[in-house]
């Protein structure tokens, strides 16, 4: 299995002869690791991506949202169960919508590879 890790700079931070330095340590560490290593600027980031990432992230841990402190682990765990299957059944029906000319049997198949 090829592993892989990616560094996030600014690139405008790349022209700093100090952060070349450390990347460089930084590459030969992952090198000899057998990693894949690369740097990655926010050119490379779609800026769609970064914003729908920044809309979810503040749901990573559910007792940090107000009315989720009091609930037991089991219940967060049922209910990140319940919303995960929602929006799988949801995304499901926004793709089937634009699989246009599929009989159903085909759509199936496909939902569930």
């Amino acid at each position: 299995m090829l592993h892989t890790a990616r560094t996030l700079k600014c690139k405008d931070d790349l022209a700093d002869k100090r952060v070349l330095e450390k990347f460089e340590i930084e590459k030969v560490y992952w090198e000899r690791q057998g990693v894949d290593w690369g740097i990655v600027t926010e050119n490379e980031i779609p800026k769609t991506l970064a914003q729908n990432i920044s809309s979810i992230l503040r749901y990573y841990d559910l007792n940090n949202i107000e009315g989720f402190q009091n609930l037991e682990e089991s219940e967060i765990t049922d209910i990140s169960i319940h919303m995960i299957n929602l929006l799988l059944r949801e995304t499901a029906f926004i793709c089937t919508v634009y699989l246009t000319g599929c009989s159903s049997n085909n759509r199936a198949k496909i939902f569930l590879c």
